[in-house]
C-alpha cells in the first residue's frame, strides 16, 4: 500500500479531533471547489479553526517535522546559504547548516516543484521541515530585513 493510500484526509483528521464539524467541512470543501486554495487555509479563512489547530493535523497527516522558528537563534552560516528574495519567493527559511546539509523550513513542504527548485538552486543536501507561513515571514523579515527595491548593482 502506498503512502498516499494510507494517508487520512485532512478533513477527516480535523473532524476526528473535534476541531470542525461535518457541516463545516462540507462548507469548506464547497468553498475550496469554487475558489481554490488548500483545505487548511480555507478552514482557517472561514474561521472554523485557527492555524495552531490546523498545523498539528497537517504534521500528523504527512509525517512532517514542524519547527518553531520564533524560538531559534539562526546562525549566519545558514542565512547566507539562501538569498532573501529566494526565501520570500518560496516561503522558505534556512535555520541550520552543518556537514553540508541545509535545514530549511517551508510553509508548504508538499510543493514538490518548489522543493526541486530549491535543491537545484541551493544544494542537493536539503533537509525540509515545516513551519507556519506567518513564522517564516517573521523570520525572513528579522534575518533578511524588509523586501527591498532594486537589488545590488541595479539602479532605481
Amino acid at each position: 500500500m502506498s503512502d498516499t493510500a494510507k494517508r487520512r484526509p485532512l478533513g477527516q483528521i480535523l473532524m476526528d479531533g473535534e476541531i470542525i464539524t461535518e457541516e463545516q467541512l462540507n462548507e469548506a470543501l464547497n468553498y475550496q471547489a469554487e475558489h481554490g486554495g488548500l483545505l487548511g487555509q480555507v478552514v482557517v479563512g472561514l474561521g472554523y479553526a485557527t492555524e495552531d489547530q490546523i498545523l498539528p493535523a497537517l504534521r500528523d497527516q504527512f509525517g512532517l517535522v514542524m519547527v518553531d522558528l520564533g524560538s531559534m537563534d539562526i546562525g549566519a552560516d545558514a542565512i547566507e546559504k539562501v538569498g532573501g528574495d529566494v526565501a520570500r519567493s518560496y516561503l522558505a527559511m534556512p535555520f541550520h547548516f552543518e556537514g553540508g546539509v541545509l535545514k530549511l523550513a517551508l510553509a508548504n513542504p508538499l510543493n514538490h516543484a518548489a522543493v526541486d527548485d530549491l535543491k537545484f538552486m541551493l544544494t542537493p543536501k536539503l533537509h525540509i521541515c515545516f513551519a507556519p507561513e506567518a513564522a517564516i515571514l517573521a523570520a525572513v523579515e528579522k534575518y533578511y530585513g524588509e523586501s527591498s527595491g532594486p537589488t545590488a548593482g541595479q539602479e532605481a
